[in-house]
């Protein structure tokens, strides 16, 4: 069996939805089980959820997502399936806590207790099936939770946050397995059942790296979604303009002549350029990275917007602790240089350390990242 615990969204920007519809065609092609839904998923609303799951005939399962303002589920709680002699159910929860901020009553989604929907459909299940699997999307800590709530679940498999298992956990008599995100995992799960007891066989993480072959029709989905991006948002690259922001590198060149030629060398500086040659310059989540403090107010938004904050610049590490770029240069126009000077300007920005280089260089996207070899290559 082939399940996912829920998350295939990430946000409502255009470029995102649009490469959602083309992960759900492959999520199609793949047959899947039973897919949870994680409330990056519903922020959709339920018009879109409603159409990509009779376009694609998607099993998508909730327990304890209703339409908004009623007692009725958006979806169906569970799934039985038939596997040779055996009966088993698959329902699925997804956190109330985590879907408070991206689950308005615009969506026509309710969320609730997640704890109380497991423990309805459990009872149900238990006098259906001989298996019954959650597809919890609570995060480890929660699933851990849940197992320990809810009696009558012989596995939990989880998701929601980055943590990983190498090996299932057991938490009472129920198996709690988590994969990661961003589909780099596959969690394999052997268990089996002799006079209704449930033996676990194995449980590990697939890394789904190089070494394992493209599924021709997969790839040729991807390279069909490449092209159709690139339609859809053209490349450009960036144009010097008139009035640039403060917060970018042409701002403190004025002062930082020095520095700047060094961070000119780094691979920082070549960080839009890698996104060009990979055709990603529209995807959300590899902006984040490769650009200018992206999501915050003042930072980068689009090329044709803001096209002097590509790269990863001065301002994304160095961050002003209050009041705005404009104070920190005033301080040297107007004949403050000296007592700036004393302290290099340090006290208007924030302390930099290894969690400012980890924001982006974490264990899924840079795993053999050393940051005492890559401080020596970025310092000035």
């Amino acid at each position: 069996m082939l399940v996912d615990c829920g998350d295939f969204g990430s946000t409502k920007v255009k470029s995102e939805i649009f490469k959602v519809n083309y992960l759900l065609t492959g999520m199609a092609l793949l047959s899947y089980d039973a897919i949870n839904l994680g409330e990056k998923d519903l922020q959709y609303g339920a018009e879109f959820l409603n159409e990509v799951s009779k376009r694609h005939q998607l099993p998508f399962i909730s327990a304890n997502v209703y339409k908004y303002g009623t007692e009725e589920l958006f979806t169906k709680p569970y799934l039985i399936k038939q596997k040779g002699n055996l009966k088993i159910g698959i329902f699925g929860v997804t956190t109330k806590s985590g879907a408070r901020h991206l689950v308005k009553p615009s969506t026509g989604f309710e969320v609730r207790d997640p704890v109380a929907a497991a423990q309805k459909a459990v009872n149900e299940l238990r006098q259906k099936c001989d298996v019954v699997i959650a597809l919890a999307h609570l995060g480890l800590n929660g699933a851990k939770e849940l197992a320990q709530k809810v009696n009558g679940i012989d596995i939990i498999i989880s998701g929601h946050d980055t943590q990983r298992t190498q090996k299932p956990a057991r938490i009472g008599k129920t198996v709690v397995m988590q994969m990661g995100s961003k589909g780099k995992y596959l969690g394999h799960l052997e268990f089996k059942v002799a006079s209704n007891l449930i033996s676990l066989v194995e449980g590990k993480l697939v890394s789904l790296n190089a070494k394992i072959p493209d599924d021709q029709r997969l790839a040729g989905l991807v390279s069909e979604f490449d092209k159709a991006f690139v339609s859809h948002y053209p490349l450009k690259s960036p144009k010097a303009i008139e009035n640039f922001s403060l917060l970018s590198d042409r701002s403190c060149i004025q002062c930082h002549r020095k520095e700047h030629r060094q961070w000119s060398s780094t691979l920082h500086r070549k960080a839009w350029q890698s996104l060009i040659d990979k055709e990603q310059t529209s995807d959300p989540e590899c902006l984040q990275c490769h650009t200018t403090l992206f999501k915050q107010s003042d930072g980068f938004t689009t090329v044709f917007e803001t096209p002097d904050l590509v790269n990863v610049q001065c301002a994304d590490c160095h961050q002003l602790t209050g009041g705005n770029p404009q104070e920190h240069i005033n301080k040297f126009r107007r004949g403050r240089a000296a007592a700036s000077a004393q302290t290099n300007g340090h006290a208007d920005f924030k302390p930099i350390g290894e969690g400012t280089c980890l924001r982006c260089h974490n264990k899924e996207s840079s795993p053999n990242f050393n940051y005492q070899e890559a401080f020596l290559k970025v310092t000035h």
